[in-house]
């Protein structure tokens, strides 16, 4: 590590990781959000873009897999941008574009926006995936090194939703309100390339005489990609999950 950053992950480790992330709710980063004690991830595989859904807070990841390079610009993010490709049965990622605010690991070692990252997913057998995971980042260390991260599989299971805790129970931005006996039902129908059309109906006989019903259209924005979007508000340390 340059000296500045042997300083601030001393200053981490002795302090208990205070200061950490977590504390905001908001992202660990990569790879420190897939190392979560009891917040498991899922990997969803499609050929243009494997997907990452991690429980804890119910951030998400992309790796686009459709043969793209880098954009000539990216806007620093907790996740950074990520672009991947297949060797064999390895699937090798490449990130860039990281903010400076996330952690490499609960221990602290910090990290600038110069970071990339190069991970190699290997699926061992049915239930072992093997990450190594390749740290570049000549601002804050004097040169590339690596670790390697075992994973098991969670047969039978699924990831749960993780939200920072509020007093918000409504439905819409007018604020109609439910309780915890309301059923949803969504019908979704795309009418054609460029429409999507969603009819919900609900069902809470706690707060409602009947059940109601609204239709909601949707168009298509072609060649857009979600982005990131995290709350990052000093004063949500109050909203942790278990205060």
């Amino acid at each position: 590590m340059h000296p500045w950053a042997a300083a601030l992950y001393k200053e981490r480790s002795e302090s208990l990781g205070k200061g950490k992330p977590l504390e905001r709710c908001i992202p660990h980063g990569v790879p420190d959000g897939m190392l979560v004690r009891n917040f498991p991830y899922k990997i969803l595989q499609t050929p243009d873009v494997v997907v990452l859904l991690y429980e804890e807070f119910n951030h998400f990841r992309q790796i686009f897999t459709d043969g793209r390079g880098f954009p000539p610009e990216t806007t620093e993010t907790w996740f950074g941008y990520s672009i991947g490709h297949w060797e064999g049965d390895t699937l090798v990622a490449e990130t860039i574009g990281f903010n400076d605010g996330s952690w490499l690991d609960n221990n602290g070692h910090p990290h600038t926006n110069a970071l990339r990252v190069t991970e190699r997913f290997h699926r061992r057998d049915f239930g072992h995936l093997d990450i190594q995971v390749t740290f570049d980042d000549p601002k804050a260390y004097t040169k590339p090194w690596t670790v390697s991260l075992p994973f098991e599989l969670y047969p039978d299971a699924e990831i749960i939703e993780s939200i920072g805790f509020n007093d918000g129970r409504w439905l819409d931005n007018n604020g109609h309100p439910h309780t915890s006996a309301l059923r949803v039902t969504e019908r979704f129908h795309r009418r054609d390339f460029g429409h999507l059309d969603i009819q919900v109906t609900f069902d809470d006989p706690k707060a409602y005489t009947k059940p109601w019903t609204v239709n909601l259209p949707f168009e298509l924005y072609p060649d857009a990609e979600l982005i990131e979007s995290i709350c990052e508000n000093e004063k949500d340390r109050e909203h942790m999950v278990g205060k």
